[in-house]
């Protein structure tokens, strides 16, 4: 929900309400106006925009884990070491689940107070062609931004196993005989 809300209002804030685009390439479909370079503008820059921001998110809730209980342990040094740095890392792995839904909520929160305004801002028919736009930047999102976010994904995990996976062996020119 926060990665469209986001994705709504980075692609309000690139649309150009000016008067002067260039009518010239716009097709009317029912009462709808695309201009489709613009459409386009609009969609590639509100994803690029919008991509760090769930990466951050699902980056911080991998790193918190599900509350555990923490058993204490008996006597020895040792074991008190061991279970005072288990509490440090549930406490950190906490935080990073709470900085998660706190980024999710807020962002959603702001996202479309400020999409309020801007359609006030706009009037009918302004906010019509910017949600055809939206559903435009949504299209391009699922259909070209995910998959090729997979690939590279797949290419890099492969190549980084790869690597990590044929041992070093030195041949006679090198200097590590």
């Amino acid at each position: 929900m926060a990665t469209l809300c986001l994705a709504m209002i980075a692609s309000a804030m690139f649309y150009n309400t000016e008067t002067n685009v260039d009518k010239t390439k716009a097709v009317e479909v029912g009462g709808v106006q695309f201009t489709f370079g613009r459409m386009l503008y609009v969609a590639l820059m509100s994803t690029l925009i919008t991509l760090p921001a769930p990466i951050l998110m699902s980056t911080l809730f991998s790193k918190s884990k599900r509350l555990g209980r923490v058993v204490p342990t008996t006597a020895s040094r040792g074991d008190i070491d061991k279970t005072e740095n288990a509490t440090y890392k549930r406490c950190f792995s906490i935080c990073f689940g709470v900085l998660g839904w706190v980024i999710a909520f807020v962002s959603a929160f702001v996202s479309n107070f400020f999409l309020v305004l801007y359609s006030l801002q706009w009037g009918p028919e302004i906010s019509k062609q910017w949600l055809v736009t939206q559903f435009t930047s949504m299209a391009l999102s699922a259909s070209v931004v995910e998959p090729v976010k997979g690939i590279a994904l797949a290419i890099v995990i492969s190549l980084v196993f790869t690597v990590m996976k044929k041992p070093f062996r030195p041949n006679e020119d090198s200097e590590f005989r």
